[in-house]
């Protein structure tokens, strides 16, 4: 936009793994090369849109754990392209604000609109993550009321509704039929699902760096799930 604002649509949809972040984070890490700060203000600049079919006729679809992969890389691919555009303008002006860059590059008729579609390379194929977690958990021997007090885990995005699923599933979901092989825990009152008292009290995530594989959109790695 002439006013440094940027607003990018990517084919698919957030469906809770942090899609709109990292969409931001590719576009901030791709054009901060331009900044006098090296894009650290930039991020507040950056918008995602959500998708439709009139403006995104060949969206793909969301799924499969592949979606921020091919959405970064998409982005990272369209964005190179208007640094190369906006580098002659840069590199003549010197030290220039992010905003006086953009002002300057739609005066000079400098096209500020890309658009790329990348599709992965046949190599582009599956690949090992490794996770692990650990839990300190209070038990109280008389009532049976247990407490998560502390666990740590290794995956940033999706892991903490995951591991919250997989707490209520091991300890208080039971999935309970009578003679006849029908439910009989058929509601809240009988089938317990997790609640915000199930939650560690503290919930330490971290990503552990690996080493680079030059296959995967900047050594990305998938979704991983419980």
């Amino acid at each position: 936009m002439n006013d440094g604002s940027i607003a990018v649509e990517v084919g698919s949809v957030e469906i809770r793994e942090g899609l709109w972040t990292k969409v931001k984070q590719m576009t901030t890490f791709t054009l901060g090369q331009l900044c006098d700060d090296s894009g650290k203000g930039l991020l507040d600049n950056v918008c995602v849109i959500q998708v439709d079919t009139l403006s995104m006729i060949q969206g793909g679809f969301t799924g499969g754990s592949t979606t921020s992969e091919t959405s970064c890389e998409a982005v990272q691919k369209l964005r190179a392209t208007l640094v190369v555009r906006l580098k002659p303008i840069k590199e003549k002006a010197g030290t220039l604000p992010w905003k006086s860059l953009i002002a300057q590059a739609s005066m000079a008729s400098v096209q500020l609109m890309e658009h790329a579609y990348w599709t992965p390379d046949p190599t582009f194929t599956s690949y090992l993550n490794y996770g692990a977690a650990i839990s300190e958990v209070e038990v109280d021997v008389l009532t049976g009321a247990t407490t998560i007090l502390r666990s740590d885990l290794v995956y940033i995005t999706v892991v903490e509704g995951a591991f919250v699923q997989g707490v209520g599933f091991l300890t208080n979901e039971e999935y309970a039929t009578n003679s006849d092989g029908l439910v009989i825990h058929d509601g809240t009152w009988t089938y317990k699902v997790p609640t915000v008292d199930t939650i560690p009290k503290q919930f330490n995530v971290e990503l552990i760096n690996s080493t680079r594989d030059h296959k995967r959109v900047l050594s990305s790695k998938s979704e991983i799930f419980y």
